[in-house]
């Protein structure tokens, strides 16, 4: 066998030749030094798929070192492939440990033409153990972004990609290829989890939201996905998206205090606030909830439906002190409309309550005419207890 390829390795050869020399060498089991040779005497000049074919198959058997799966990637990368071709050289070379050239290689050698569901999932098993360079990371999610997904393949992609820091490039094409068709919650759970280190661009939050917003969501994905938004500045667009892609279903007090968390810091629109409210607005809530929706709700004039949100949100349950206090002062400012003095009478008028509560109650409800409801109410609420000269 090495005299037959060293015989014929110099020189150009036509298609026979090739195919010939890849048949008589074909059967029986080879050595290095043979593999090496019959790749080097086969890698110049264009093949065709025939050529490709058989060469993959009289390599296939057996364990390979780093240099015959280098030879053997390089000598196949050139011209478009069949299906046939690519599992094959796949299959060639699933087996052991890889170097990252070959991993680069191995890639870039199928990046191009589409692939069936078959060679995407071999071509990520095949990548899928031991750690990769930004390179290798954006190749593999470059060469396998095109066409609709299999769950199976959405989570090996996932999993293949998950360790280690990622570069903004990274992350946009990671959630960009799985972006398209519904997602399993276990494929939801990867996504964030594979994305939740490090910070993130404004274009890196608005595509893992896009992409996440579809279908309901289980208590986990919900709190990942807040805790991965978590950090850094937000635009009112990055805002609303987590708003509204975590708006249906109940949610745990966990839930709500990282959804008011994340979203409490810098100015908010009218749209913003509504949308915070409605997604809070079902179930009972603990002290530090309300405190936190209160809070971060403060800041800004409001309109009519947004006060009258934030008091139906706040409304059951006895309330603390301190709730109180910061429910009228977020409210204080700004005509009120007849629903919105009842509502906020209403929620406030259960429980003892302090002189500063009760002078900021009169105080926000002063100004305007009142309706005979509203004044009953008013009275009502602030009858029991002693009470200041103010």
């Amino acid at each position: 066998m090495i005299l037959l390829c060293a015989s014929l390795a110099a020189g150009p050869k036509t298609h026979v030749e090739r195919i010939l020399l890849c048949a008589s060498l074909a059967a029986g089991p080879k050595t290095h030094v043979e593999r090496i040779l019959l790749c080097a005497s086969l890698a110049a000049g264009p093949k065709t798929h025939v050529e490709r074919i058989l060469l993959c198959a009289s390599l296939a058997a057996g364990p390979k070192t780093h240099v015959e799966r280098i030879l053997l990637c390089a000598s196949l990368a050139a011209g478009p492939k069949t299906h046939v071709e690519r599992i094959l050289l796949y299959a060639s070379l699933a087996a052991g440990p890889k170097t990252h050239v070959e991993r680069i290689l191995l890639c870039a050698s199928l990046a191009a033409g589409p692939k069936t569901h078959v060679e995407m999932i071999l071509l990520c098993a095949s990548l899928a153990a031991g750690p990769k360079t930004h390179v290798e990371r954006i190749l593999l999610c470059a060469s396998l972004a095109a066409g609709p997904k299999t769950h199976v393949e959405r989570i090996l992609l996932c999993a293949s990609l998950a360790a280690g820091p990622k570069t903004h490039v990274e992350m946009i094409l990671l959630c960009a290829s799985l972006a398209a068709g519904p997602k399993t919650h276990v494929e939801r759970i990867l996504l964030c989890a594979s994305l939740a280190a490090g910070p993130k661009t404004h274009v890196e939050r608005i595509l893992l939201c896009a992409s996440l917003a579809a279908g309901p969501k289980t208590h986990v994905e919900r709190i990942l996905l807040c805790a991965s938004l978590a950090a850094g500045p937000k635009t009112h667009v990055e805002r609303i998206l987590l708003c509204a892609s975590l708006a249906a279903g109940p949610k745990t007090h966990v839930e709500r205090i990282l959804l008011c968390a994340s979203l409490a810091a810098g100015p908010k629109t009218h749209v913003e606030r509504i949308l915070l409210c409605a997604s809070l607005a079902a179930g009972p809530k603990t002290h530090f909830e309300r405190i936190l929706l209160c809070a971060s709700l403060a800041a800004g004039p409001k309109t009519h439906v947004e006060r009258i949100l934030l008091c139906a949100s706040l409304a059951a349950g006895p309330k603390t002190h301190v709730e109180r206090i910061l429910l009228c002062a977020s409210l204080a400012a700004g005509p009120k409309t007849h629903v919105e003095r009842i509502l906020l009478c209403a929620s406030l008028a259960a429980g003892p309550k302090t002189h500063v509560e009760r002078i900021l109650l009169c105080a926000s409800l002063a100004a305007g005419p009142k309706t005979h409801v509203e004044r009953i109410l008013l009275c009502a609420s602030l009858a029991a207890g002693p009470k200041t000269l103010a």
